[in-house]
Formats: C-alpha cells, structure tokens, sequence
C-alpha cells in the first residue's frame, strides 16, 4: 500500500472508527462464498499444470492462505478479493519493501496501520482483540502482518464513503481522494483496482487444485500432478504449519532445485526465492540461516559455468555476491 502520504488524513478519524465499524461491513460477502471449488477436468489430465514462475507464485500462496482465510472470516472480509490486494500490492512476498519506508509486507502494512493495528488487536476489551497478534510480533512474520492488514481494512470498510470492495482498496491505498465525488474511482487508484482485479484467474487455479487434492494421498498426488515442484509444494502444504515452518521447507525444497537444475533460468529463479526465505526466517523469527547461506553460496557457485555476460548472468552474480554478502555476516 501506499500509505504514507495519505495516513496522516486518516489519524483525526481514529477515534471515529472505533464506533462505526459496523455500518459498512455488510457488503463483505461470506468468505466460503469466495474460494473456488475444484471444478471439472478431463480424466487423466493434471490437476494443474504450472511455469516455474507460476510455481513460486503457488508457494507463496500455499504460505499463507491459510492465514488469509482465518483472519479475514475473524475480521468479516472477503477473503478472495483481500489475497487479491495483498498479491497486488506485494506478489505475497512476505519481506517486499515498498517505495516508502513504512509500505512493509505482504499487506505494505504502514506505521499508522501497525499502530493502529497492534492497539486495537492487543486489547483484551477491544472489538479487535486476537490473541494471535502477539505484542512484539514482527512485521515481516506474515501473520502479524496479515492480522495488521485486516484491522485496518475492516476499518476502512467502516467508513460511510466506501460502499464496494473496490473502493475500499483504492482508499487504502490512495486515501479518501480515492473516490470522487460522484462515487467513482480516480483513475491512478482504478489502476491498482484493476491490477488486483487481474489475480482472480491464476488465484481462484490455486484454490482449485489445493482443494482438488487435499485429501490425496502421495501415489494419487503422483498421478493426478506430474510436475515434481508443484507437486511437492501441495505436499508441503499439507504436511507444515504455515509461518517458520512452512517458509524453511520452502527454502531447502528450492535450495535442492537450484542444486540439480541444469537450467541458468531456474537456477536464478529459485536461488532469489531461496534467498528471500532464509532472509524472512531470519528477520521474522531470528533463525540461524548462516549454514544455508553457505549452501547457496555453494550451489550457486558450482553453476557459474552456466552464464556468460547476459542480462540473466547479471543477475546470477548480483545474487551470488548477495549470497555471500549473507553468508559472510550471519
């Protein structure tokens, strides 16, 4: 989100808020209403067939929807369309860093929101209250994050001016300004509207396959999905909490892909997811991440014989130089 500029508007009607969060709420639809069911496909075709990209999307899809789902039936809001604003503001990258200083997260949680956030949500005797926010909670652990991100949506929900979801993303982005006044919406803020409007498809596939195949057991998942990232992944994600353990799973699952990749492609490409997850278990949980810095480093460097002066071997020793960096210090 792009916060900062607008949340010095919003600090006047805090006190506000407390009173009529209850006015709008009823045009967030039922959560279960919103996940897609598993649908039809022809027998023998995969459940779901994925690029690599798509595959790192999934993931980090996989790390928390769980989390999305609990905490926006807690706070009554729609749960498919609030995934879409977070993979439209941060591509669910749990330590994206935004063009200011305080958009943080995979919901660009500002300081007035966390603040407003961590106050409401750990106060026993507040409307807000979960005892899953815990009070030093970091920022970057995705359920804090995540929680932040709902309190301070379902107080925008509350206001009067806000009568659709779109709207409510563009105001929490963009501020009031965001809907003129003729009730439409300013043609910068329709933008980030429409962006996240564009993740309906590829995260409603998601939902799909993860329910498509919940209840299967490892031959049937063999069968019913060929591509060993993916399927791994649906494995993982039945098999690890979400947060710090699903996170490392991840990690070492691409920290072994980029070992036995023989592709310069691949090998960047979850080589940087690697590192963004041995980078969030660090900030987020203080884990000791020094050992797999080290294995990264090694592993990226044992490819070096596949890139020569490219743009993509640019970034192959960018982030072989990163790793090190990483390595060197923790």
């Amino acid at each position: 989100m792009t916060l900062r500029k607008h949340l010095a508007r919003f600090v006047a009607l805090t006190a506000v808020a407390v009173a009529c969060c209850a006015s709008s709420l009823a045009l967030v639809q039922d959560a279960s209403a919103e996940t897609p069911g598993e649908g039809r496909r022809a027998p023998g075709s995969p459940v779901i067939t994925l690029t690599p990209w798509e595959n790192i999307l999934f993931g980090r899809w996989l790390a928390i929807d769980d989390t999305v789902a609990r905490f926006t039936r807690r706070y009554k809001l729609p749960t498919m369309w609030t995934m879409q604003t977070f993979a439209s503001e941060s591509v669910m990258n749990p330590v994206s860093q935004g063009s200011q200083p305080d958009d943080r997260g995979i919901g660009q949680v500002g300081y007035l929101a966390e603040r407003y956030g961590r106050a409401r949500g750990t106060n026993p005797k507040n409307r807000d209250y979960t005892p899953a926010l815990r009070k030093n909670g970091s920022i970057w652990d995705p359920k804090t994050n995540v929680i932040l991100a709902s309190i301070w949506y379902r107080w925008v929900y509350s206001q009067p001016y806000v009568r659709s979801h779109e709207q409510a993303y563009a105001v929490s982005t963009f501020g009031p300004d965001a809907i003129l006044g003729d009730g439409t919406i300013r043609w910068d803020a329709q933008q980030r509207v429409d962006r996240a409007k564009s993740w309906y498809p590829a995260l409603s596939e998601f939902a799909r396959a993860r329910n498509a195949t919940r209840s299967m057991s490892w031959n049937q998942l063999k069968r019913a999905v060929p591509d060993r990232m993916t399927r791994d992944l649906l494995y993982l994600n039945s098999h690890r909490r979400e947060g710090a353990p699903m996170y490392l799973a991840m990690a070492d699952r691409y920290l072994k892909e980029v070992r036995s990749t023989k592709s310069p492609w691949v090998t960047v490409m979850f080589g940087e997811e690697a590192l963004l997850y041995l980078d969030q278990l660090r900030r987020a949980y203080g884990r000791n991440m020094g050992p797999r810095y080290d294995q990264l480093v090694t592993r990226l460097y044992a490819k070096r014989g596949l890139f020569g002066s490219d743009d993509l071997s640019a970034k192959y020793w960018s982030l072989l130089a990163t790793a090190r960096d990483r390595a060197s210090r923790y």
